[in-house]
């Protein structure tokens, strides 16, 4: 299985690290991010660096998220673990399942937006 986590935590490197210790782990490993020396690059089977989009626009999102879909594509991916851009993603899942694509988000983009919004 093809397994993408995109720009995120720092701690998505520990969580590669952890999956390679998981007995008869056979899935390949695959990180996006927007910083070209990304620690978690170290660890992952495959790696690339993500354009830059302004994501406090609507243009902004919605190119990310059209850049999120064709790398999906372009790289097989099975499941698509989301950090950046959770709520945009999860509005388009329909368009990552019509992929194939697994999305994995914690809630709706509504619920997503609620749950991120620190004013709350």
């Amino acid at each position: 299985m093809r397994i993408w986590y995109n720009h995120g935590y720092s701690q998505t490197r520990d969580a590669f690290v952890l999956l390679r210790q998981a007995e008869g782990c056979r899935n390949t490993l695959i990180a996006t991010s927007a910083n070209p020396a990304a620690p978690v690059f170290m660890v992952a089977d495959e790696h690339a660096v993500e354009p830059g989009f302004d994501r406090g626009t609507a243009g902004g999102r919605k190119a990310y998220g059209d850049w999120c879909l064709d790398f999906a594509r372009d790289n097989a991916i099975d499941v698509f673990v989301v950090q950046r851009g959770r709520s945009d993603a999860a509005r388009r899942r329909s368009e990552f399942e019509a992929l194939g694509v697994i999305l994995v988000v914690a809630a709706t983009g509504d619920g997503l937006d609620q749950i991120e919004d620190k004013a709350c």
